[in-house]
């Protein structure tokens, strides 16, 4: 039997090895080299810098840029260099524009031969009822024919309508009645068309007069050839005939209300709009007219002053220096494309200095961040949508202080670290200055602002983080344009306004942060602290299944966290990562418990049954297993690493040895003992590859006295540094240093002394022949 499962063991073992070394060359092919990544990398800057650099202000100053009314001005006098016009500001231009707009009439065009094709209908009509009612048929004859006739000409059928036409068709017998009735119809149809001509004399509108915006309250009508103005007071509009014929029948007819009531219901299918607006023409009259509005409200002659030094800046001043950026960079254009590149070349210099600053940090502090290359997307993407936000606002609103820096403060800080939203919040702010025109006091306060976003979600363990960066950031905000309005001599309407957009960017930001970052979370598969923070519920269900089903392993979780956690928050690493790292380290053990030595029952080992060689492939597959768990159960990437890295390349010295012993003619394959690793790669998976080695070992002190604990600490962490396990991690000795004491401040307290009271077991116990006696106050009896 034992060499049945000799053979089992040796068969799935060469399967896994073959199936291991195939997953190992299919992910070296699918995964990008670092070469290939730092290209992309190069790539994504330059393109980024060009797309911001075309983001800058056209035809602007960079001199002018960063001045403002009621000011004083402290440079060198301005003379004009040549003669130019004075431009309209954007609000005077679009003012203007639409007061031309306004002085365009509505176009009509009348058409007389709708009403005279309307009237020959109408006497079609009365001729048609005319014939039916003297031919003297029967009456429901007359009747159905009637009924017909009406439909033809789209008018309800009714009661009244019938028996007014058919009066004197009941009895055909009497034909004096019934010449009298035909008589009287006629009369009425003549009334009817008299009534119908007057009203299209006059004109019928097509649109509802409410409708019809007119300075003057005019149209222009065209009849023919001829352009009349016209009061839009002279014409009716159908919202209004139904009162107009309802009058004139009654002016015609008197108290004959059958007669009004036929009128009515006839003449209204016979009277059609004849004034029509035509649209084509009036929109390019209107088009035309804003066209003819002049962008020059001014001009400036050769040699003119323009501003003196000491001088109060006014909306003038302003209007001609801005005047006279735009006149310098189109004569630039125009004398040179050489002029012309060498300007998008500064711009493109001053976006390339501003990314410098992030470039440098990430090179000398973040290098590790620079081999993923979807961490440095979302750099890129922040920093997209950051300035392509700013530029809407610059182009709509020109508030600085609606510039949304604070959204790529906080994300590069909530995804990232506090270092990095701080050293993002610069560069951003050093473009966002160029952008409105080298406006570096905007960028001063972006910085300040910015520093105030960082801090606000440094420590994210809630979601209320959400209220409290809203009100820092409003009160930062605030704080910044009142120091520096009031050095401008800014009027208090004018600071009131100032203040609103801060607030208002204060509450934005923060909520445009929040819903940003639970989309980047899911598409960039990123990890926050709100996720951690989900993570390291232990009522999460991989963990309550590692409980029921390991417990002994969930245990050794638990512990191997606090001892973690307290040695990132010793040496400023991520605490947070570092515990929810530990929870899931071992999960691969779920798949077989009782192979590992915490789960294993004191009364039988089954791995004494086994050769080494099928043991280390047990104890190795966990890792493997755990991998293909978490997975299963969506965890993200950075968890994912902890299960991978915190074993290493470490040696399974006891099964290592074992098989030594067993072996003594051959050689031993060590690497049949050696986890697949990787090495740890940060600071948190050794801390936790460091934990994970020291709690396993002091469950094996018999007497965990203080020296005997600190040596043990002291023993593992200088093992796993003389073998070069934590050679990829940016560990240094001094961080080493401050691990060791956290690990022996824990321990020390786990394994506290308890003081032993005197007979405290024969006062409250009876005495037991199973109990046994032990020093140092170990517990008296198996069952303590």
């Amino acid at each position: 039997m034992k060499a049945q499962n000799s053979n089992w063991w040796a068969k799935h073992l060469k399967l896994f090895k073959r199936s291991s070394e195939r997953k190992s060359s299919e992910k070296s092919v699918r995964k990008l080299s670092l070469s290939t990544i730092h290209g992309i990398e190069i790539v994504m800057a330059v393109v980024l810098t060009i797309i911001m650099a075309f983001m800058f202000p056209s035809g602007k100053s960079y001199r002018f840029g960063g001045l403002k009314v009621n000011e004083i001005y402290v440079g060198e006098k301005i003379i004009a260099p040549f003669t130019f016009a004075i431009n309209k500001t954007d609000d005077e231009y679009e003012r203007d524009k639409q007061l031309a707009k306004e002085e365009i009439l509505p176009v009509f065009m009348r058409s007389d031969s709708i009403c005279e094709n309307q009237r020959v209908r109408l006497k079609r009509f009365f001729s048609e009822i005319d014939t039916i009612v003297n031919r003297g048929a029967e009456n429901q004859i007359v009747i159905n024919q009637l009924n017909d006739l009406l439909n033809q000409y789209r008018i309800s059928p009714n009661e009244k309508l019938l028996t007014f036409f058919n009066k004197g068709a009941r009895k055909p017998s009497k034909r004096n009645k019934l010449k009298s009735t035909s008589n009287s119809i006629r009369q009425f149809a003549e009334k009817l068309i008299l009534l119908q001509r007057d009203i299209c004399s006059v004109g019928i509108l097509n649109l509802d007069k409410k409708s019809i915006h007119s300075k003057k309250n005019e149209i222009s009508v065209l009849v023919e050839n001829e352009e009349i103005i016209e009061d839009l007071d002279n014409f009716y509009d159908e919202p209004g005939l139904e009162s107009l014929i309802i009058e004139k029948l009654r002016a015609q007819f008197g108290q004959e209300e059958d007669k009004i009531n036929v009128g009515y219901h006839i003449i209204t299918k016979f009277l059609k709009p004849n004034v029509i607006y035509n649209s084509t023409e009036t929109n390019l009259r209107i088009q035309e007219a804003i066209n003819n509005v002049p962008r020059a409200k001014g001009t400036v002659l050769e040699n003119e002053k323009i501003i003196d030094k000491y001088d109060k800046i006014t909306k003038e001043h302003l209007a001609k220096l801005n005047s006279l950026a735009i006149e310098i960079a189109e004569r630039e254009a125009s004398q040179s494309s050489y002029r012309s590149v060498l300007r998008y070349t500064g711009r493109f210099m001053v976006v390339a200095l501003a990314f410098s600053v992030l470039i440098i940090f990430l090179i000398f502090n973040r290098w590790r961040l620079l081999r993923e290359l979807k961490k440095v997307i979302l750099i890129a993407v922040i920093f997209v949508l950051v300035v392509s936000l700013s530029f809407i606002i610059n182009k709509f609103i020109n508030s600085p202080y609606l510039m949304p820096v604070t959204i790529g403060s906080m994300l590069l800080t909530i995804f990232f670290d506090t270092r990095m939203g701080f050293v993002g919040t610069i560069s951003m702010a050093l473009i966002l200055g160029g952008m409105r025109g080298n406006d570096y006091i905007t960028t001063a306060i972006a910085i300040v602002v910015g520093l105030i976003a960082v801090l606000s979600v440094a420590r994210v363990r809630s979601r209320s983080w959400f209220f409290k960066s809203i009100l820092m950031i409003s009160t930062a905000y605030i704080v910044s344009i009142t120091a520096v309005e009031i050095l401008r001599y800014t009027s208090g309407s004018s600071l009131l306004n100032y203040w609103f957009h801060g607030i208002i960017n204060g509450f934005l930001s923060p909520l445009m942060a929040y819903g940003l970052q639970v989309l980047f979370e899911y598409i960039f598969d990123m990890i926050t602290d709100l996720r951690l923070l989900e993570l390291s519920d232990l009522n999460r269900p991989l963990l309550r299944r590692l409980a029921v089903e390991a417990p002994g392993t969930y245990h050794h979780s638990i512990m191997v966290g606090n001892l973690s956690e307290n040695a990132a928050e010793a040496i400023g690493a991520n605490a947070l990562l570092t515990r929810v790292g530990s929870y899931y380290h071992d999960i691969g053990k779920i798949e077989k418990p009782e192979y590992f030595v915490e789960n294993i029952q004191k009364s039988r080992n089954p791995h004494e049954k086994l050769s080494p060689s099928m043991s280390s492939l047990i104890l190795t597959n966990h890792v493997r297993r755990g991998l293909e768990i978490a997975q299963e159960y969506r965890l993200p990437q950075e968890v994912r690493d902890f299960i991978a890295e915190h074993h290493g390349t470490n040696v399974m010295t006891f099964f290592y040895r074992k098989a030594v012993e067993q072996n003594k003619d051959t050689e031993v394959d060590i690497s049949t003992f050696r986890y697949p690793g990787p090495k740890p790669q940060t600071k948190e998976t050794g801390i936790v590859m460091l934990a994970d080695a020291v709690e396993a070992a002091s469950r094996t002190l018999k007497d965990p006295s203080t020296s005997r604990i600190k040596g043990l600490v002291k023993s593992i962490v200088l093992e796993r540094f003389q073998n070069y396990e934590l050679e990829n991690s940016p560990l240094t000795l001094k961080d080493l240093h401050k691990i060791i004491e956290s690990f022996q401040n824990i321990l020390l307290g786990t394994f506290h002394g308890r003081v032993e009271y005197p007979d405290q077991d024969e006062k409250f116990f009876p005495k037991n022949n199973g109990d046994k006696k032990v020093k140092n106050g170990e517990a008296k009896d198996k069952h303590s």
